[in-house]
């Protein structure tokens, strides 16, 4: 969820500045019937291109000065880079974000301000890496699965209000199940090994390149920032203790640790 809370801050910082150096196309100058249209109200209304650099950045529809339907946004090669449904001027609905290659990277139900229903997120190879779902609050709820880049299921299990709840299945890449972890209300209270698990390297890897947010098989932050083949560039490293909590965050900058926070530290001085 972290991926589209940054995406909107983003998103209205660069809308700003594309409206400074957009160049703003005038009635009669597209097929369509009417284009960038601002009524006796000063209001903008129905179809709108942004451009900048005579290349379309972004389009959609506007109502009563609000975005209204789906928005599309486009990368500098004319890729798609994200459709947004807005409903007056909020987005709600249908969203679906691409990899610069074409490729889908997120797919789910905005609801103002978070995911709702079936979620998924996609390695730039094309292949699924989370299967989730969100409840109306906005909170993992029910079966969610992490898989391997191979596209072999890594994590399966049960999630109750944001809480991973019950056993918690870990394969490895081929398959083969190495790991039962069981949870109560987001506690984890055992650990089991099948004695037939001969553990293997894995030779599965995170191998991307740009901004990701890698998740943990409990559903939390484990590293976040721009990534160079697979490692962290610029960003930040999450550490837990056995409970879960956040104990400290490291700072990455071009590929070295320029800071450690011990957060227990902090919470105790």
């Amino acid at each position: 969820m972290s991926h589209l809370l940054r995406f909107f801050s983003c998103f209205l910082i660069s809308s700003i500045i594309i409206g400074n150096c957009a160049s703003i196309n005038i009635l009669g100058q597209s097929n369509k019937e009417y284009l960038n249209k601002i009524d006796e109200a000063g209001m903008k209304q129905g179809y709108w291109e942004i451009k900048k650099d005579d290349r379309v950045v972004e389009e959609g529809n506007y109502v009563n000065n609000k975005k209204h339907g789906i928005w599309k946004a486009y990368y500098e090669n004319r890729k798609l880079k994200h459709e947004i449904t807005f409903v007056n001027g909020e987005a709600q609905g249908p969203a679906h974000f691409y990899y610069e290659n074409g490729k889908l990277r997120e797919s789910g139900n905005w609801q103002k301000d978070h995911w709702e229903g079936s979620y998924q997120y996609y390695y730039e190879s094309g292949t699924i890496s989370y299967d989730w779902f969100y409840n109306d609050n906005g909170k993992r709820q029910g079966e969610q699965r992490y898989f391997h880049a191979n596209g072999q299921v890594m994590y399966q299990g049960q999630w109750e209000n944001g809480n991973t709840e019950g056993a918690l299945k870990v394969y490895d890449e081929n398959g083969q199940l190495i790991q039962e972890k069981f949870y109560n209300n987001g506690t984890l209270s055992q650990i089991e090994r099948p004695t037939t698990h001969k553990p293997r390297h894995s030779t599965a890897k995170f191998t991307e390149t740009g901004f990701h947010t890698i998740i943990n098989m409990d559903g939390q932050i484990d590293k976040k920032g721009f990534f160079v083949k697979g490692k962290l560039y610029n960003g930040e490293k999450h550490h837990y203790d056995k409970e879960g909590h956040l104990t400290s965050i490291t700072h990455y900058k071009n590929g070295e640790v320029v800071e450690a926070k011990d957060l227990e530290r902090m919470r105790d001085q």
